[in-house]
């Protein structure tokens, strides 16, 4: 008895040292174990943090990477003369209505000229307002029961008049109007108000000496509240206005009166007596057209062109807050002629900013669209065109990423240049892969470090105090671990997997863009 007592005393401490002998082995296992997962997962974030901040510099660094664009549909309007538009605007049942003039109509004179198109480009009607020598629309006004036409008419001297013309639905006369000196007076944007319309252009007739910024307020029959000019010596002009609270209005163009031989970004506000409120400029060595404003969540987006020191012409966008302050400023543009023509905020945020460009694309000079974010960072840019001339000067957000564009074109079309309309979807690339890739990269990162602290909180969870009986042994009490460590296996690797594609997908969409713009391949190419 004795002797099997003592039997049992040292099998159990056999036992008991074997086992903590075995729980050192794993533990000093799992610790090893754990730091190669440790230097596996640091190695592969690594290169992915590598792989992102590579991209990053690329897609800083080549600017000139250009989206590629599907083509949904695309249309010419016009006959065998010059034919071209200026302006659009959506109408109730997802068309358009398109402004713009003609030559087609009426041999070697142009007039006004007004295309109605449906929402797959296809031509309801059109028609033509043939009022003095000549005449074009330059841009129109979306009202509750119809359009109001804005653009000039040329008197038998050559000079423009502002004209003024309200239609129905159909395109019926409501009334029009034309005011104007003896001088040039050019009428070029507009915006509703509360209480009537109010236009904005350029006069040579009022004022004092050059031109100066002119803005014409009407009620909603076609009287005339009231006539005024801005501006100081030089040149003044205004392209844009935009109407903003107490029924005010802010309005955009350039003048070089504050710097000798050099135009300026110009913004102004009224209010609705025409008492100006405020006035900025935004001083530059180089010259500075103002084309194109849009109104943001807290201020304003002045868009337009700025000469560079080397000859190249750029788009130059300045964003302000509500008082004209300048919040930040930015140029985008190739190395030869590249102008944007309107400007648009989008649903999803940023901005959608059209033109014309002459250093990207498939001819001599495309369309050119590009997003920016609200900090005026460029997160994409496409072209579209063919082996001639197209210029864009209307850019409408149909959908996400879904865009139409409205200008003029000689690549295609009847005659010596047509009105072209074409709609397209962008595929974003360039920058625009920090908010569509890396949540997903960010996202793994996160999700394996928590797994990572997870597994070790679980393995220390689970030591149990250590069994002297070899029947709880033999059961594996000790060994629950592995099932831990196997599905914290099968996470890790399905993580990493997620990881590694997403850095290659953001890497594979940069150097395809930037492949394309390699080999000179049009980004926005329409099928013939």
């Amino acid at each position: 008895m004795h002797q099997t007592e003592m039997n049992r005393e040292t099998m159990h401490k056999l036992t008991t040292k074997s086992f903590g002998h075995n729980v050192l082995k794993r533990k000093a296992s799992f610790i090893c174990l754990s730091l190669l997962l440790s230097f596996a997962l640091t190695c592969t974030t690594s290169e992915t943090i590598v792989n992102v901040k590579s991209v990053f510099e690329l897609a800083a660094s080549d600017s000139l990477v250009q989206s590629p664009t599907q083509v949904l549909w695309e249309r010419t309007y016009g006959g065998k003369g010059d034919d071209r538009a200026y302006y659009a605007a959506p109408t109730n049942d997802g068309g358009f209505l398109i402004v713009g003039s003609t030559t087609s109509v009426f041999e070697g004179r142009t007039v006004a000229w007004i295309i109605r198109i449906d929402s797959n480009g296809d031509m309801l009607w059109n028609k033509t307002f043939p009022e003095g020598t000549e005449s074009d629309f330059r841009h129109v006004v979306k009202t509750d029961d119809g359009f109001v036409l804005i653009g000039n008419t040329f008197t038998s001297s050559g000079d423009p008049d502002g004209m003024i013309v309200r239609i129905d639905e159909e395109g019926n006369i409501l009334w029009n109007i034309t005011i104007g000196g003896p001088r040039v007076d050019s009428l070029l944007s507009g915006t509703q108000t509360l209480d009537g319309f109010v236009m904005v252009g350029l006069t040579f007739s009022y004022g004092s000496g050059g031109s100066e910024a002119w803005v014409v307020k009407t009620s909603f029959d076609g009287m005339v509240l009231w006539n005024r000019t801005y501006g100081q010596l030089g040149d003044n002009a205004a392209r844009a206005i935009v109407p903003a609270e107490n029924d005010s209005c802010v309005v955009a163009g350039y003048t070089n009166s504050t710097i000798g031989g050099e135009y300026e970004f110009w913004l102004f506000k009224i209010n609705k007596e025409d008492t100006l409120l405020w006035n900025r400029t935004y001083s530059s060595s180089e010259s500075q057209k103002a084309l194109a404003l849009t109104k943001t969540g807290d201020g304003y987006l002045i868009v337009g062109d700025t000469h560079l020191p080397a000859g190249a012409v750029n788009a130059l966008m300045i964003k302000t807050d509500l008082d004209g302050n300048t919040v930040w400023q930015k140029t985008f543009g190739g190395n030869i002629f590249d102008s944007p023509s309107d400007v648009i905020r989008l649903s999803s945020g940023g901005y959608a900013i059209t033109g014309f460009t002459f250093s990207w694309g498939k001819g001599q000079r495309d369309f050119w669209l590009f997003k920016i974010d609200d900090s005026g960072n460029v997160l994409w840019s496409c072209t579209q065109g063919r082996e001639n001339y197209e210029e864009a000067y209307y850019v409408y957000e149909v959908a996400e990423s879904e865009f139409v564009l409205v200008g003029w074109t000689n690549s295609i079309g009847n005659g010596l240049y047509d009105v072209y309309a074409v709609k397209i979807k962008v595929e974003p690339q360039g920058n625009d892969f920090l908010s569509n890739d890396l949540p997903y990269i960010l996202a793994s990162i996160v999700a394996i470090a928590v797994l990572s602290v997870g597994f070790l909180g679980l393995y220390f969870s689970k030591k149990r105090k250590v069994k002297t009986d070899s029947e709880n042994t033999q059961k594996g009490e000790g060994f629950v671990n592995l099932s831990v460590l196997r599905r914290f296996l099968e996470l890790f690797f399905l993580f990493q997997a997620t990881l590694t594609e997403a850095s290659a997908k953001s890497r594979r969409k940069l150097c395809n863009s930037s492949t394309e713009r390699l080999f000179s391949i049009s980004s926005c190419r329409s099928p013939r």
